[in-house]
């Protein structure tokens, strides 16, 4: 099976970062702009582009560079959607930005 996934990004707040953190339990910051710069950021990179790993245990590259204009202090809700790839994702909501999408072969559905 083939499996779309979008990552999304929009401005939260401090209560957002209890789901960040059950994803990322080493990450002892809370998930803000600067915070995630500093942590995942690539190195040499001049548009804010950090890399984390997605739920199929492939690392993904992205940029932050919607938010340049933000305080550092911003949090930043960042969230992986999936979907079979023939399927289209309704529209996104109001402030949130999609930053990367991209299909995957999901090896434990293929026979």
């Amino acid at each position: 099976m083939i499996t779309k996934i979008q990552i999304v990004a929009e401005v939260s707040g401090p209560g957002s970062d209890s789901h960040f953190l059950r994803l990322t339990e080493d990450v002892p910051n809370p998930p803000t702009l600067a915070n995630l710069t500093n942590e995942f950021g690539v190195s040499g990179s001049a548009d804010m582009e950090i890399e984390w790993y997605d739920g199929f245990g492939l690392k993904q590259r992205f940029s932050l560079s919607p938010f340049a204009g933000l305080d550092p202090d911003t949090y930043i809700k960042i969230t992986f959607l999936s979907a079979p790839a023939e399927r289209e994702f309704p529209d996104l909501e109001p402030g949130a930005v999609l930053l990367k999408e991209y299909l995957v072969a999901d090896p434990m559905n293929e026979a």
